[in-house]
């Protein structure tokens, strides 16, 4: 069973890791504010390519600012299928560590901090109630 697993975490992995690389970065342009344009400001090209390369991971949609393109059902359907396969993939790596690594409390603190600190880092930015976002939007 542990081969089976190991081959699919493996082959997943393998699959579905040029999409989530190039989510993990379009994402990470969007959480710093990279990929807005500035408005008032005519774009440079390299602006514009990266607020254009944004396009599939927010629109669904071919990465291009010169033609209007129209949200691709099928690659929605292809990020459920990423998101899934990724959630897969990270379940099995978690089996796999247990029953592989040792010791075992090791990997369960190395899980806890995994959901400890970016929950710290999300709540730190909480202050009287309110957020920054509802901050921001008044």
């Amino acid at each position: 069973m542990q081969k089976v697993l190991r081959r699919a975490h493996l082959l997943l992995g393998c699959f579905f890791a040029p999409a989530l690389l190039y989510f993990a970065a379009s994402g990470a342009r969007q959480v710093f504010g990279w990929d807005r344009m500035l408005k008032n400001r005519e774009p440079q090209p390299v602006r514009e390519t990266l607020h254009a390369w944004s396009n599939p991971h927010v629109y669904a949609s071919a990465p291009t600012s010169k033609v209007q393109a129209s949200p691709s059902s099928a690659f929605k359907w292809f990020a459920v299928c990423m998101a899934a396969g990724f959630a897969l993939t990270a379940l099995i790596g978690v089996y796999l560590a247990f029953k592989f690594f040792r010791p075992r409390w090791l990997v369960a603190l190395v899980i806890a901090g995994g959901i400890a600190i970016p929950t710290l880092m999300l709540w730190s930015t909480v202050r009287h109630g309110t957020s920054e976002l509802t901050q921001n939007a008044r």
